[in-house]
C-alpha cells in the first residue's frame, strides 16, 4: 500500500502472505553493494566436489545482521553441517595496468536443512563492479545493470505484485574501500557458485603500482588460490609480494624499501613483459595465518622500465590510451602552506600525531622550498620564525588577531632552511588545541599563498640562475587538515567553495589538498574544495598509523616535476569529444599521467600532437611520440582498451557532476549512457590468454557476441532475473530505506 507521500510501508498482517510464499521460494537472496550495480556476464563454468552428506542431525545456521561491517559478522555456527567453502579462486588479469578480477567462490550445504551464507568481498573504492553470477545446482542467475530509476520502478513492481525481490541498503566501506554481500538461503544439499567481476585503472604512486586482493573466506577452504597475470608494454622491472596483510593500516610496503617476502608466492617472468603470480594456501598454512581462516589483503607491487619508455602512446581497436612519466627531472621549488584545524575536537591523539606528521614533513622539505602555517579555530594565527617558539595562552595570543595577521608581511612565507624548520617543529611541539572557521582560515591561506609568490621574487639566494632570469615562482599549494565542519564564519558549504573558487583562486595558480581527520568531517565539501582547485581531499582514518597516512599523502605530492600539463591531439586524427582530461595541474615525481580516447579511422596507426608544460626553467612542449599498436595476438584481450577508456570517462565524468553542479544532470546522463552502452561484436576468447580457460566475461547471457561496459556507478542500478523474467533481486539506494523497510519477525529485515 502507500501511505499519503506516495512511498510504500508495509505492516506485519498486510506482509505475511508474502513471507509465507518467500519462505516456500525456491530462492531467497540479500544483495548489499556499496555501489548500485553490476552487469551481466557470461559464466566461469560451475564445478564442486563431491560430497557425502549424512541426512540426519545437524545445527541451523546463525540469523546474521547482514547490514553490519564484515568484521562483525559471525561465522555460521560450528558444526558438521555448516555451509562448507570447497574452492575459493581468484583470478586477475592486468593488462596495461587495467585490472579485471574474478572471485569464484563455491558453496555447498550438506544438510538436510535450509541454512544461510553469505558471501563477501571487499574490493578497491576506485574499482567498478563489471559482473555477478550465482549458479544453484546448475541453474545459473545472470546480473546485468539498468539506469537507477529504471531498475527502482521494477523492484517497485515486484514488490507490489507480490514476487520475490529484495531490498538493498549500502554498507559502511572500511578504509579505501567497497563491500559487496550476498546472503542466500541454502536448500537442503544445494550447491551454488558466486562469481563476482570489477575493474580498475591502477594508479602510480611513489614509482610503482600496487593492486591489492582481499581475501576473507571466513573459514578454512580446501582449495584457495589467487592466480594474477599481468602484460605490460615495455619490460616489467620488478615484481614484488610482500608478507600478507592481517590489516588494512600502513604496512612497511613502499616501493623503494625492503620488504619480507610473501612466502606463500610464486613469481614468474616467462617473458620481459609479461609476469605471473600464484598464491595458495593448504588448509594448515591457512591455520598458521589464522585459525579461522585466512583474513587480509594480498599485495603486488611493480613497475616498468621508464627509460626508454617515458612517454608512451598505444592503439588497439581504434581506442589508444598516453602513458607520460618522464623521469630524471628536476623537481619544482614548492610554496607549502600547512592550514592545521586547532579546535578542541583535536586534542589529545589527533593533536599528537599531527605533530609527528609535521615533523616528518618539515624535515622533507627541499632547502630551496618556503613554507607557512595557519592555524585555526574560532579564529586564525599565522606562524612566523620572529615569535617565541613557546605558544602564548590559548585565551589571549590565539584568539587575538595580531596586526601582523591583519596586515600580512613577507615574513610568514618561511624559507626552508635549517633554522626555520626547527623553529617551527618547536612551535608545533609546545603548541595545544583550542567553534571551526573553515571559510576564515581558507581565505587567510590563500592570501599567504599568494604572498608567496610575490616573496620568492626578492628571494634570490633560493633560485637557481634560470629561474632568477625567467622569474619561475615556486609552485604553490596548500594543504587543508580538520577533522570537523564548519560551526563559526561562512558555514553554508556552497558559499564557502563559491568564495574560495570565484575569488580566492579564480586561476587556479594555487592547488588545495584536503585531509579530512577521522569519520566527523563534511568530505563532501573537501572533496568539492579540492576538486576545484586543482587539488584532491583524502580521508585520514583514526588509526594508529594516521601519522603515517599523513606522511605518505605528503610523499605523493611533495615532489612536482611538471605544472600545468596539456595535452592536444590533431582533430583530423582523434575524435575530440572522446578524449579523456588531458590537463593536469601538476605531475608529481614518481607518478603518471593518463589519458585516452579514440582516433576518427578504425585501425589507423596515426595519431599526433604535442604535449605543453612547465618545468624547472619555465615553459616548453613536446611532440606526441609515435604510437605503438596492441595486437591481440601479444597476448592481450580484445576491447580491453575500450573498457580502460570507458572507466576512465565514467570516472572523470561523475567527478565533474561533482564541480559542476549547474550541468550534473548532463554529466551523469553522459555517464548513464557509456556505462550501459552495447560495446560491439567480439569474438569469444579466453581474457587469461593461456594462463586460465574461462568463457569472455563480456558476453550477453543471451548468447550474443555483444559486450557491455556494464558498469556499477552511483547513477545505475542491478538487477537479476529468473529465466522466466520474474524479477528475483533488484539492488536499490538507501534512499528508499525509509519507504520500503519493514518488519519481519520483530527485527528489520532485508529478505522478502
Amino acid at each position: 500500500m502507500r501511505n499519503s507521500s506516495g512511498s510504500c510501508s508495509f505492516n506485519r498482517a498486510a506482509m505475511a502472505p508474502l513471507r509465507r510464499s518467500v519462505r516456500n521460494a525456491f530462492l531467497q537472496v540479500v544483495l548489499i553493494i556499496n555501489l548500485l550495480a553490476a552487469t551481466e556476464q557470461k559464466g566461469l563454468g560451475s564445478y564442486y566436489p563431491d560430497y557425502q552428506t549424512d541426512p540426519q542431525g545437524g545445527q541451523p545456521g546463525t540469523d546474521y545482521d547482514f547490514l553490519s561491517d564484515l568484521d562483525r559478522v559471525a561465522p555460521p555456527e560450528k558444526g558438521p553441517y555448516k555451509p562448507e567453502v570447497y574452492d575459493f579462486h581468484v583470478m586477475s588479469r592486468i593488462q596495461l595496468r587495467y585490472a579485471t578480477t574474478v572471485v569464484s567462490s563455491k558453496v555447498v550445504n550438506p544438510a538436510n536443512f535450509s541454512q544461510q551464507y553469505n558471501f563477501s568481498v571487499v574490493i578497491p573504492e576506485e574499482s567498478f563492479i563489471s559482473g555477478f553470477e550465482m549458479t544453484i545446482d546448475d541453474q545459473p542467475y545472470k546480473a546485468y545493470v539498468l539506469e537507477k530509476r529504471n531498475a527502482r520502478k521494477r523492484f517497485k513492481q515486484a514488490v507490489s505484485e507480490g514476487r520475490a525481490a529484495a531490498y538493498i541498503a549500502q554498507t559502511n566501506s572500511s578504509r579505501s574501500s567497497q563491500r559487496f554481500s550476498v546472503s542466500l538461503n541454502l536448500e537442503p544439499l544445494s550447491k551454488v557458485n558466486f562469481i563476482l567481476s570489477y575493474e580498475e585503472l591502477l594508479t602510480r604512486k611513489l614509482y610503482g603500482y600496487k593492486y591489492v586482493i582481499n581475501i576473507n573466506p571466513r573459514q578454512i577452504v580446501p582449495n584457495l588460490l589467487v592466480e594474477v597475470r599481468i602484460d605490460e608494454s615495455c619490460d616489467i622491472i620488478y615484481v614484488k609480494v610482500p608478507a600478507f596483510r592481517h590489516t588494512d593500516e600502513i604496512q612497511d610496503d613502499n616501493f623503494n624499501s625492503a620488504t619480507e617476502n610473501n612466502y606463500l608466492a610464486e613469481v614468474e617472468h616467462p617473458k620481459p613483459r609479461m609476469a605471473r603470480v600464484r598464491w595458495s594456501a593448504s588448509p594448515q598454512q591457512q591455520k598458521d595465518l589464522n585459525k579461522e581462516g585466512v583474513k587480509g589483503q594480498l599485495v603486488i607491487l611493480y613497475d616498468v622500465n621508464r627509460t626508454s619508455h617515458q612517454d608512451q602512446v598505444l592503439i588497439s581497436e581504434q581506442y589508444f590510451v598516453h602513458f607520460f612519466a618522464p623521469a630524471d627531472l628536476i623537481p619544482m621549488r614548492k610554496h607549502v602552506t600547512f592550514v592545521l584545524d586547532t579546535s578542541s575536537s583535536m586534542f589529545g591523539e589527533k593533536l599528537q600525531q599531527v605533530k609527528e606528521a609535521m615533523n616528518f614533513i618539515l624535515d622533507n622539505l627541499g632547502k630551496a622550498d618556503f613554507f607557512s602555517l595557519v592555524f585555526f579555530s574560532s579564529k586564525i594565527k599565522i606562524w612566523s620564525p620572529s615569535e617565541s617558539t613557546t605558544p602564548k595562552s590559548k585565551y589571549s595570543d590565539y584568539y587575538r588577531r595580531s596586526k601582523e595577521d591583519k596586515k600580512l608581511t613577507t615574513a610568514v612565507v618561511v624559507p626552508a632552511s635549517n633554522p626555520n624548520i626547527a623553529k617551527a617543529k618547536a612551535y608545533l611541539h609546545n603548541f595545544e588545541a583550542a567553534a571551526t572557521n573553515i571559510n576564515g582560515a581558507l581565505k587567510k591561506a590563500f592570501k599567504v599563498a599568494q604572498l608567496g609568490k610575490k616573496a620568492s621574487k626578492t628571494l634570490e639566494s633560493y633560485r637557481s640562475p634560470s629561474q632568477v632570469e625567467k622569474h619561475v615562482p615556486p609552485e604553490s599549494m596548500i594543504i587543508f587538515l580538520t577533522d570537523g565542519q564548519p560551526t563559526v564564519g561562512k558555514t553554508n558549504s556552497f558559499n564557502i567553495v563559491n568564495g574560495v573558487c570565484k575569488k580566492l583562486n579564480k586561476w587556479k595558480k594555487v592547488s588545495l589538498f584536503s585531509l579530512g581527520f577521522g569519520s566527523d568531517v563534511d568530505m563532501e565539501l573537501l572533496k568539492m574544495l579540492s576538486l576545484k582547485n586543482s587539488g584532491f581531499a583524502r580521508r585520514i582514518y583514526e588509526a594508529s598509523d594516521a601519522a603515517l597516512q599523513l606522511r605518505d599523502f605528503y610523499r605523493e605530492i611533495s615532489s612536482p616535476l611538471l605544472a600545468n600539463v596539456t595535452f592536444r591531439y590533431v582533430k583530423d586524427l582523434v575524435e575530440q569529444d572522446t578524449v579523456t582530461r588531458n590537463h593536469f595541474p601538476q605531475l608529481y615525481q614518481g607518478s603518471e599521467l593518463v589519458v585516452a580516447g579514440k582516433v576518427v579511422v578504425p585501425g589507423s596507426e596515426k595519431l599526433s600532437g604535442t604535449v605543453t608544460y612547465r618545468a624547472v626553467d619555465g615553459p616548453a612542449e613536446l611532440g606526441v611520440p609515435e604510437p605503438e599498436t596492441i595486437q591481440p595476438w601479444l597476448g592481450f584481450s580484445p576491447g580491453f582498451m575500450e573498457r580502460m577508456w570507458a572507466y576512465l570517462t565514467i570516472q572523470q565524468l561523475l567527478q565533474d557532476a561533482t564541480m559542476d553542479t549547474k550541468h550534473a544532470a548532463i554529466k551523469k546522463q553522459r555517464a548513464v549512457r557509456l556505462a550501459l552502452k552495447v560495446q560491439g561484436a567480439h569474438r569469444k576468447s579466453d581474457i587469461w590468454c593461456g594462463l586460465k580457460k574461462f568463457e569472455n566475461l563480456y558476453l550477453r547471457p543471451s548468447g550474443h557476441h555483444l559486450s557491455r561496459h556494464s558498469f556499477v556507478t552511483t547513477e545505475t542500478s542491478m538487477i537479476i532475473e529468473k529465466p522466466n523474467g520474474e524479477t528475483l533481486v533488484d539492488i536499490e539506494p538507501t534512499d528508499l530505506e525509509g519507504s520500503l523497510g519493514h518488519s519481519y519477525n520483530g527485527r528489520d529485515s532485508r529478505i522478502f
